[in-house]
């Protein structure tokens, strides 16, 4: 049970930092404020890594368990993001 408790906590506090950050981008751009293109751009950062940072930490409570099994395939799984964001951002 640990595994689904903290999975889904590390998901949906990111979900809430990323949605709490683009508010408060909305409401500065509303003013005119010069930092909420920042603020916006980091909301959509935090909401695009969430579900990264959900993996790692299953990868990371599996190995606690010793669950071999899923964590090959969690670990494959990270290689193939890596290695997605690598090939997009090296040509």
């Amino acid at each position: 049970m640990k595994l689904h408790a903290s999975t889904a906590a590390v998901l949906r506090y990111g979900v809430a930092a990323g949605i709490i950050l683009i508010m408060i981008g909305l409401a500065l751009d509303a003013y005119g404020v010069s930092c909420a293109l920042r603020l916006l751009s980091a909301g959509i950062l935090v909401l695009i890594l969430s579900p990264l940072f959900g993996i790692i930490c299953a990868y990371i409570c599996l190995m606690d368990e010793k669950d071999t099994k899923w964590v090959l395939v969690t670990t494959l799984l990270l290689m193939i993001i890596v290695s997605g964001v690598l090939l997009t951002y090296l040509g």
